[in-house]
């Protein structure tokens, strides 16, 4: 079964830990979505990019902000 990916949150771990977070917003051409990331620092956006799935293989989602919101806090105390 294939799972929408539009609205889910994301990360992008590196060395472990997440290094790159977002929200994926939509997905204009098959295959193809656009993000929105997020500051680390304010948590405000920080800017939108085309990626093509087999791009995001490796990424984290979640299905709500929640999940992802504890998920930093987990990785935090590692």
């Amino acid at each position: 079964m294939v799972q929408k990916l539009e609205g889910h949150f994301f990360h992008v771990l590196k060395d472990g830990k997440p290094n790159v977070q977002g929200r994926v917003v939509s997905s204009a051409i098959p295959g193809w979505y656009l993000v929105e990331f997020f500051s680390w620092i304010d948590g405000g956006p920080a800017g939108r990019k085309l990626y093509e799935l087999s791009d995001m293989k490796d990424w984290i989602f979640y299905r709500h902000e929640t999940e992802w919101v504890e998920a930093v806090a987990k990785y935090s105390k590692q």
